[in-house]
């Protein structure tokens, strides 16, 4: 075998490695976004987004595993292109060193993203729960006092309680939906009441 043919061969063996890596990078990409995108299930949403932050949390950890590999494959193929660079195959060499790193970047991006989304899904799930709490005291205190307050001051003091619950109730349910329709929305979730 000629020099020509072992610098071919020993390309092909480190763009080989490079796809290794980037095929491992590729499962992960796919496991956050399956982790991400799915609406939290209903019937225990503070849970689900716990579950899924702690998963996405669980992914990160891979990555880290993978970027040792993809650090040592790069340098490797970086290290050739530099002591061949008129080798045939060099060009697609240095692709694969830019796809690997471009892939893991894009990766961490990913991985930041998601974490903050579903801490900010955790949160306000929370504030949701708790809303909800807060709104069933005061329906099951209302339910137990009189029918119809005394006077007329006790009459609007009462209704101006109820008209705040009413919005607050509809906040909270907007905010629960938009959730629900893009858990991924780059702004944060700012809410401003007005009473």
């Amino acid at each position: 075998m000629n020099i020509v043919d072992k610098e071919e061969q020993q390309c092909r063996q480190l763009m080989a490695g490079l796809d290794k890596v980037t095929s491992d990078l590729d499962k992960q990409e796919k496991a956050i976004y399956a982790r991400v995108r799915p609406p939290l299930e209903q019937t225990r949403p503070l849970q689900d987004s716990a579950d899924r932050l702690q998963d996405v949390k669980d992914i990160a950890a891979v990555v880290r595993k993978i970027e040792p590999e993809k650090s040592s494959k790069v340098r490797e193929a970086e290290k050739f292109l530099t002591s061949n660079p008129k080798c045939a195959s060099a060009p697609q060499l240095n692709a694969k060193v830019n796809e690997a790193n471009n892939k893991y970047d894009k990766i961490n991006l990913l991985l930041k993203c998601s974490e903050d989304k579903l801490q900010n899904s955790n949160r306000l799930e929370n504030s949701l729960q708790n809303g909800k709490s807060l709104l069933s005291s005061y329906e099951n205190k209302l339910a137990r006092e009189e029918v119809a307050p005394a006077d007329i001051s006790s009459l609007e003091k009462t209704q101006r309680q109820l008209a705040v619950r009413s919005d607050l109730s509809l906040i909270l349910i907007r905010i629960h939906v938009y959730i629900q329709m893009d858990p991924l929305h780059k702004g944060h979730f700012i809410v401003f009441l007005q009473f």
